[in-house]
């Protein structure tokens, strides 16, 4: 279990103070975050979890960490029962708040990709495109105009 600091509070708490944190979640390296995310398999917060799951970039950074301490934590829970270990239910509820972490964000991810991933801010830069082409005479355009009044034609219609 993880120490005490000077304020009474575990380094675990600090931890899973940091991952309500997006900022600090963007800007965390991997060692950072993996530390964290253990932290947070000890008493999983759905709330954190959740919060994850409302940036993408922070989804499938967390996804990567969160599915290597899953398996390591599988791991951990083989040997266990291996050698008759009393831990094995700790390693099993641990193991259970990392499934929850990986399943929360790869589900955002899939359902980002379905729903075309753009959203808002690909509606707008797809009219920023047209409105574009639009303003510019054909006889003015550069190479690079029309490569990318092309790639607007053949895009998906906005919904």
């Amino acid at each position: 279990m993880m120490t005490d600091n000077n304020q009474g509070r575990s380094v675990g708490d600090e931890y899973r103070e940091h991952l309500t944190d997006l900022d600090w979640v963007r800007d965390a390296d991997a060692v950072q975050l993996r530390v964290a995310l253990h932290a947070l398999c000890w008493r999983c917060e759905r709330s954190t979890v959740d919060a994850f799951a409302s940036d993408p970039v922070i989804a499938r950074k967390v996804l990567i960490v969160a599915r290597g301490i899953r398996d390591e934590l599988e791991a951990r829970i083989k040997a266990a029962r291996e050698e008759g270990s009393k831990n094995v239910m700790s390693l099993l509820r641990r193991r259970a708040s990392a499934e929850t972490i990986v399943s929360t964000c790869d589900a955002a991810i899939q359902l980002r990709a379905v729903t075309g991933g753009g959203g808002q801010r690909g509606d707008e830069l797809m009219r920023a495109i047209a409105r574009h082409a639009e303003a510019i005479a054909p006889e003015d355009a550069c190479d690079a105009d029309r490569e990318l009044w092309r790639v607007l034609e053949e895009a998906p219609a906005a919904s």
